[in-house]
Formats: C-alpha cells, sequence, structure tokens
C-alpha cells in the first residue's frame, strides 16, 4: 500500500515531531506537513523519493533546518519553507526542477547567490521576510521567473538586473522601503501587474511608458508619489489604476490616451487639485458619475448624462480657487438620489441647456443660492 500511495498530508499533527522514514514511498508526490507545529526534524530519506513533487513546511515553528539533500530530489517543483527558516540549504541551487519557491514569512536576511543558478524557477515568494532588506545582482539571472512577491519584506533597493527578469508576469513590492524603482524596469516587456501599495516611492521611471502588457497598476497609499509621468499615457494595456490614498497632485495630459482604462481609483487623493480636460475623454471607465460637494453645497455643476466615469472624494479647485470635495456617480443612479438630496442649497445643471439635473424651480432656496452667488462656484463640463 504504502508503494502506491501518492499523496501524505499530515498537516496540523501537533504530536509530530519527526517525520518516519518515508523510504519505501516509492510513488509518494505530495508531503505535507504544514503547521506541525511541534515538528523538529523531517527524516533525510525524503530526498531520496524521486518522485516527490510537492514539500509544504510552512508553520512548522520547531523546525530549525531542512535537510541537507533537499535540493536533490528530482521531480520537486513546489517547496514552502517554514518560519524559523534563517538560511536555505545549498543543495536548492542545484535544483534543476524546481518551479516554486515559498519563503514568506521565514527569518531570512538575505538570498544566497546560488539561487540564481535554479533555472527552472517561475514564482518566487519572499514577503513578510521582515528581516531581508536587499537581493543580489544575480536575480536577473533567474529567466523562467513569472512571479515575484517581495511585499511586506524590509527591501530599501530593487537592483538594475531585475530588468532582465523577461518572464515576469507580476511583480508585487507592496509596503517595502523602496524609494524608487530603477529605469530598467521598463525592460520587462511581459509584466502584467505592478504593485508598489504603502511604499515610499516619490515618483515613477519615465521607462514605465514601455510596459505594453502592464494591465494593472498599484500604488494606493504611496504618499510621498505627487505625480506621473507623461509616459503613463504609452500603456495601451493598462486597465486598472490604483491611486486610492496616494499624494498625487494631478495627472499629465498623456493620461488620456489610456483607452483601455477600465477601473480608476483615486479616492481620498487629498492633494488632488486639478484634472486636465483630455481626462474625460476615457470612455472605457466602467464607473458611473456624479459630483457632489460636501464643504461648499452651492457650487455650479455641469456634468453629462452620458458621463462613464466616477472620482471619489477628491479635492477639487473651484473657479475661485478654493477646494472642495467631490464624489461622482450619474443621473438615475441611486447614488445620484442620495447626493442632490444632500446638496442643500446647490446649483446642478447639464451639459446641455434645458436639461436639469434636477428642478431649480422646485427648490428656490436652490435659486437664490445661484443668483446671489454667495458660495464659489465650479464649473466643469465632461
Amino acid at each position: 500500500m504504502a508503494i502506491e500511495l501518492k499523496v501524505l498530508d499530515l498537516s496540523y499533527c501537533a504530536n509530530l515531531r519527526r517525520t518516519p522514514d518515508l523510504s519505501a514511498f516509492k510513488s509518494l508526490e505530495i508531503l505535507n506537513l504544514e503547521s506541525c507545529y511541534n515538528l523538529k526534524e523531517i527524516h533525510p530519506s525524503i530526498c531520496y523519493i524521486k518522485t516527490l513533487v510537492h514539500l509544504n513546511v510552512s508553520g512548522c515553528f520547531q523546525l530549525e533546518k531542512l535537510p541537507a539533500r533537499v535540493g536533490k530530489m528530482e521531480e520537486s517543483r513546489e517547496l514552502h519553507c517554514y518560519d524559523k527558516l534563517a538560511q536555505l540549504p545549498e543543495s536548492i541551487g542545484s535544483s534543476e526542477s524546481l518551479t516554486e519557491l515559498y519563503l514568506s514569512e521565514t527569518y531570512i536576511k538575505e538570498l544566497p547567490e546560488f539561487i540564481s543558478y535554479m533555472e527552472a524557477l517561475e514564482t518566487l515568494d519572499i514577503s513578510s521576510c521582515c528581516s531581508l532588506d536587499c537581493i543580489p545582482n544575480s536575480i536577473g539571472n533567474l529567466a523562467s521567473l513569472f512571479v515575484l512577491d517581495m511585499a511586506y519584506s524590509s527591501l530599501r533597493e530593487i537592483p538594475n538586473s531585475i530588468g532582465k527578469l523577461q518572464s515576469l508576469v507580476e511583480l508585487n513590492l507592496s509596503a517595502t522601503w523602496i524609494t524608487k524603482l530603477p529605469e530598467s524596469i521598463g525592460n520587462l516587456q511581459n509584466l502584467r501587474e505592478l504593485n508598489i501599495e504603502q511604499t515610499h516611492v516619490t515618483e515613477l521611471p519615465s521607462a514605465i511608458g514601455k510596459l505594453a502588457q502592464l494591465y494593472r497598476l498599484k500604488a494606493s497609499h504611496c504618499r510621498r508619489l505627487e505625480g506621473l509621468p507623461s509616459s503613463i499615457g504609452e500603456l495601451v494595456s493598462l486597465n486598472e489604476l490604483d491611486l486610492e490614498g496616494s499624494g498625487i497632485r494631478s495627472f499629465p495630459e498623456g493620461i488620456s490616451k489610456l483607452s483601455s482604462l477600465r477601473l480608476l481609483n483615486v479616492g481620498e487623493c487629498v492633494n488632488l487639485q486639478e484634472v486636465p480636460e483630455p481626462f474625460f475623454s476615457l470612455t472605457a471607465l466602467e464607473r458611473p458619475l456624479l459630483i457632489r460637494d460636501r464643504d461648499y453645497p452651492a457650487i455650479r455643476i455641469r456634468v453629462r448624462k452620458d458621463t462613464k466615469w466616477r472620482l471619489d472624494e477628491c479635492p477639487l479647485t473651484t473657479s475661485s480657487g478654493t477646494p472642495s470635495v467631490a464624489t461622482l456617480s450619474e443621473e438615475g443612479d441611486p447614488l445620484f438620489d442620495e447626493a442632490t438630496s444632500a446638496i442643500t442649497p446647490a446649483v446642478a445643471t447639464s451639459s446641455e441647456e434645458g436639461d436639469p439635473l434636477f428642478d431649480e424651480a422646485k427648490n428656490p432656496t436652490i435659486a437664490k443660492s445661484s443668483e446671489e452667488g454667495d458660495p464659489p462656484s465650479l464649473s466643469l463640463s465632461l
């Protein structure tokens, strides 16, 4: 029976302290030891199981090291490491079959140079490695790498060699200590998702416009990011742009070229002061539009009924230069009804004469505020 067993799941076996000799399991493909909290040792026999593809020892808090020859497993594809791991066995570097290496939440302080020899590696997860503050230049040798996740690590700098990762599809740098991206990032021709959320990045390199395949750019809560390069308009495949809570102050004119942009999040962008007129030509945006001003209720708003985008709680500038906070949707949407009932007094008309968003005649307070012009007036034609 042991000879034919393909999957051995011992996860959450709290009393397991040492794995037995598994050399009899000639067909074993998956060995799951996840969260065996008291496991202290793995029998070296697993290194000689030629069929073993998947080994998971994550959450094994008492495990101090892996078998020295773990990298010699001929068919190994996935390795999920444990929390206390501080150093990788050198045999890992000689693995010709390992495609996924998960080191998340480990104590590892640096990636060894020999990791660059892992030519088959497709996924490298070093997220939440609090002691890891740099990665070697040799990481650029991982020609097959698809996913590189370094989120929530102590990483402070990205080497220029990252531009050599021609197969890279997803790069996650969120919540790291980086302040800039290298220009070489523009060489990542297959990159589909770039995540720099909650970093200290102050600007995006102009080379970012070369990422022709980029589908999703996440830069929310980048408080020091105040603007976007004009080359952002060259991201012809960009579908989602998340700038929520960032320090963004304005958009470059080139943003109007983002013809594929479907989702845009600029909520809580308290520094946003102006939006260029070409911005409103982004017809692919899915969220409808309504403007509600909370601080200056008598602001004059002009909104076309066919508007197809939304801008949430971002400061705009009135014609008199007075900042205001606006939330946007469209007529006929429940959000519109809620917002217009909250605007008292206010003036709102469509961009077409004789087609009001709501009837001014029914609210004399509105008409009065419009005539007297006491509060500042914002004219926004879409």
